[in-house]
């Protein structure tokens, strides 16, 4: 017969995540300097901060692997595009908001405000988790099929994806910090409006390199 104890043992996949919920509250409540182990063990139902390095060899990987579990994902947002047959303005923003609302997520928001206090050394390893290149080469090859389709004007399909996420990035920082990212009293772009103006920008971008 199984001892209650291991019944009550969870393993390293139930375990994790359990940790990295934790370590996110309290790491946002404390920052990084006030999250001592102790506190987020306490939070994770450990019963030592001994037990954390079983997982995470440091405080400092802890907080990295936080950072990345609750800010990634936005490859998730944007679905493989071969096959969608709406037209550009309708797809990209129905793309933009998939991101902006990945973005938005409660536990994706306190990451990213946890991202935008971190040092240049905690943020090394999360950088490229937040837009993984998969996410660059998905919008580009979509921009350079709808080329190719006639449904949008020739241009650099590479340098319009990495304007166009920069774009919607900027959507996703005004929703998250109103105060930083806009002027008082203004309120972003709608995504609609935002989409519109990066199709403009690829016409625009057409005319200038035929003269």
């Amino acid at each position: 017969m199984q001892s209650a104890g291991a019944r009550e043992r969870k393993s390293r996949d139930e375990r994790v995540p359990e940790i990295l919920e934790a370590a996110l509250r309290v790491f946002s409540e404390h920052g990084y300097a006030g999250a001592s182990l102790k506190r987020i063990a306490d939070a994770a139902g450990l019963k030592s901060p001994q037990l954390l390095a079983w997982y995470f060899p440091s405080k400092r990987e802890l907080y990295e692997s936080t950072l990345a579990r609750y800010t990634s994902g936005v490859g998730e947002a944007i679905t493989d595009v071969n096959g969608d047959d709406a037209e550009p303005q309708e797809h990209l923003t129905r793309l933009a908001r998939n991101i902006v609302d990945h973005f938005s997520n409660p536990r994706v928001a306190m990451a990213l405000r946890l991202l935008a206090q971190a040092g240049p050394s905690k943020r090394r390893r999360v950088d490229s988790e937040l837009w993984p290149p998969q996410v660059f080469e998905r919008l580009e090859r979509y921009l350079s099929q709808e080329v190719e389709r006639g449904r949008l004007v020739p241009h650099d399909s590479r340098r319009a994806a990495y304007a166009f996420l920069a774009l919607i990035w900027s959507q996703a920082m005004a929703r998250l910090f109103p105060g930083l990212s806009m002027p008082k009293g203004e309120e972003p772009l709608s995504i609609e409006a935002t989409v519109q103006l990066f199709l403009r920008g690829l016409e625009a971008y057409a005319e200038t390199s035929k003269s």
